[in-house]
């Protein structure tokens, strides 16, 4: 997930390949990025864990919207973060570890702690 999860942020861009082959393919790098979909040459799916990252970042991140910087400390959490056109924030945060978790955020000099249960992916919208 994290470099995919790099990826999906990098540039403000959002590009995702939704359907591979069994095998991964096709792939324009070497151990390339993950899809929202595997499909078998019998034409049976799968939806990999990428699937439901994918519908939740997608519900909540805009079109039109522009990545935002973030700093963490720590290793144990991925965090991107986006303003949406209508002026909203959107901060997504993975907590990869077994064990609940929690962080603070800072938006424009406020401060709010979020909790993390364990192995969570978390989204705070903060309305403009």
């Amino acid at each position: 997930m994290e470099s995919n999860f790099e990826w999906i942020t990098a540039n403000g861009d959002i590009g995702i390949r939704f359907f591979h082959s069994i095998d991964g393919g096709p792939r324009h790098v070497p151990m390339g990025f993950t899809s929202g979909l595997i499909v078998d040459d019998d034409f049976h799916y799968r939806k990999p864990i990428m699937y439901h990252y994918i519908g939740h970042i997608s519900k909540y991140i805009a079109p039109g919207a522009k990545r935002i910087g973030w700093s963490k400390y720590g290793a144990n959490l991925d965090v991107t973060a986006a303003v949406n056109p209508d002026g909203s924030y959107v901060v997504i945060l993975l907590n990869r570890t077994k064990e609940d978790s929690g962080c603070f955020l800072r938006v424009n000099g406020h401060i709010m702690r979020v909790d993390l249960p364990a192995e969570t992916l978390s989204t705070v919208v903060i309305e403009k």
